[in-house]
């Protein structure tokens, strides 16, 4: 007798499983709604009679697997003899057992809050919060009436933006992004930094947290050529062991290849100690279609959990399309290209500057960011009316670095020093600049250049994020600056 209840319960799950399988669309929009206790729930307005789903422990609701399958399209398994429950969807592989709260998504490992179970019927239950949050829905209980609502396909225009985040569930909550075809988890103490979205990213920063450091980043890019995330994950991870401060920064071995369900990914890792804090980062390139992908993730040490954390989110990356008209065609920033910048600004003073840097003017002042490695160049000229000498120059420069250096906090690197500049006369000095409120140090290079041409004084200030005062950035930089011409 045994023995036929175990054929029949198998029986039913394979039929459970496997109704409405393709009713709908496989990753399409849907829209579950239903009340704990009731028995029929709605399909993107369709009723639909099932096992009635109900709440154990601490408040864990367990619904039928046919609603996952019938509302995402997604497909499932059974191994009878273990208890094996399989669930396979666009970027998500899932494994569940009945009676075990331990589960896995693209093969790691975390815990449910409650686990699978068969009902009274022989139906199989499953957490509804886990399930649908991994599969890019969002879940939400209105007290009022008790009405538990998934929403695959998020509502966007309410949010007067492209991207959606769902509500947290088991430390975790769901972004998506339909503009950049892309789902995935971050920490629940993590929100978009909605001053930092452009049009081809994202960054997510922690909220109501003294930890400033802690980031998660965001970037799409249009293929180009044949350089796939592989080439361009080694050009990126070759260039960042050149241009990081080298006496702060240990790279973690080599890159590395890592697979996450179906997503193939390039990553490499590097700890930075920094004067007030220490970091490790890390950098995931993956591709999908025409188009690449790049998520750095910065976490401020000691933390345990970090290597958890990250697997996790990559473990749990959706990828959807990506609409070329809505996107546009956005290229990584090119290493080897160049253009002359002649901001009106800076009054018949140019330079050459790489394609990566973003030109900014303001208020008599013009800013170059590099857009790789976060060194700002503040440029603006000083004007006489009898025009500069090699001499006023020089007491320019003194009065400055005497000036900046009463500050507190500030540090003398080197001295004011005599220069050339492309053929001109200059001076320069640097000091560190130290913001122990604010957890980071920074490094300041000043340079002041009399273009002989015009005899006017231009001043640059370069910052430099404490991790990147290297020997390669600094000669960048003045690779920059030895191109100064008169136009």
């Amino acid at each position: 007798m045994r023995r036929i209840l175990a054929v029949s319960i198998a029986l039913l799950l394979i039929t459970t499983f496997s109704v409405g399988v393709t009713a709908f669309a496989a990753g399409g929009d849907a829209e579950i709604q239903f009340c704990v206790g009731d028995s029929v729930l709605t399909i993107n307005g369709t009723p639909v009679m099932v096992e009635t789903p109900y709440v154990v422990g601490a408040g864990v609701t367990l619904v039928p697997v046919r609603v996952i399958t019938e509302a995402f399209g997604a497909e499932v398994g059974w191994e009878g003899e273990t208890k094996t429950i399989t669930i396979d969807y666009p970027g998500s592989n899932i494994v569940l057992q009945i009676g075990n709260i331990n589960v896995s998504v693209n093969g790691v490992s975390s815990e449910l809050l409650a686990a699978p179970e068969l009902s009274a019927g022989g139906y199989t239950m499953v957490p509804l919060r886990f399930i649908s949050e991994t599969f890019g829905a969002s879940v939400s209980y209105d007290d009022a009436t008790r009405k538990i609502t998934i929403i695959k396909g998020t509502p966007y225009a309410d949010y007067g933006a492209d991207y959606y985040v769902g509500e947290p569930a088991e430390g975790f909550k769901r972004f998506t992004s339909k503009k950049l075809g892309i789902s995935f988890l971050i920490p629940d103490n993590m929100d978009v930094d909605t001053e930092e979205i452009t049009q081809n990213s994202y960054s997510f920063s922690k909220t109501l947290s003294d930890d400033s450091i802690s980031a998660i980043s965001l970037v799409v890019y249009t293929k180009s050529g044949d350089n796939g995330a592989y080439a361009v994950a080694n050009e990126d991870f070759a260039a960042n062991k050149q241009e990081l401060n080298e006496s702060i920064t240990q790279f973690d071995g080599e890159l590395k290849r890592r697979i996450y369900g179906t997503l193939v990914t390039y990553k490499y890792n590097y700890i930075i100690n920094c004067t007030y804090h220490s970091e490790i980062n890390t950098d995931v390139f993956f591709e999908n279609g025409n188009y690449l992908y790049n998520i750095t993730f910065c976490f401020k040490l000691p933390d345990d959990n970090v290597a958890n954390i990250i697997d996790t989110i990559l473990g749990s990356v959706s990828l959807g399309e990506i609409n070329p008209a809505v996107f546009g065609t956005i290229y990584r920033p090119g290493r080897s290209a160049y253009s002359r910048s002649a901001s009106e600004t800076l009054r018949h003073c140019s330079l050459i500057f790489p394609s990566y840097y973003i030109e900014r003017a303001n208020k008599g002042v013009v800013q170059y960011t590099n857009t790789l490695n976060g060194v700002v160049i503040t440029a603006w000229y000083e004007k006489q009316e009898d025009g500069y000498s090699a001499d006023d120059i020089k007491t320019l420069a003194s009065t400055v670095e005497a000036r900046q250096t009463a500050n507190e906090g500030m540090i003398p690197v080197y001295g004011l020093t005599e220069d050339r500049i492309n053929g001109n006369y200059a001076y320069e000095y640097a000091v560190r600049s130290n913001q122990p409120d604010k957890g980071y140090s920074e490094y300041i290079e000043n340079y002041f250049i009399l273009l002989d041409a015009n005899k006017r004084a231009y001043v640059f200030s370069i910052q430099y994020p404490e991790y990147v005062f290297s020997e390669k950035a600094r000669k960048d930089v003045r690779d920059i600056l030895e191109t100064i011409a008169y136009k």
